[in-house]
């Protein structure tokens, strides 16, 4: 499963279901890592930690921000 994010009219990348920290990043405009970082330990992104990274997940990220989206299965 991939998930497409549009962003603009012509650009589109597809990411995995789980995104990095420095993706989800990339993502919303270059937002700072920290502030990504935060807002996982404070839960006002829907991520989970894994070790001692957080996995953000791509569709709630989007859906959450209001990006346009396209599963590809």
């Amino acid at each position: 499963l991939h998930i497409s994010i549009k962003r603009g009219a012509m650009e589109q990348k597809t990411y995995p279901q789980l995104l990095t920290v420095a993706q989800a990043a990339h993502i919303l405009n270059g937002a700072p890592y920290s502030t990504i970082t935060a807002a996982c330990r404070d839960k006002k992104i829907f991520a989970v930690k894994i070790g001692k990274q957080w996995r953000i997940n791509t569709r709630k990220l989007a859906e959450q921000y209001g990006l346009d989206i396209e599963i590809d299965k």
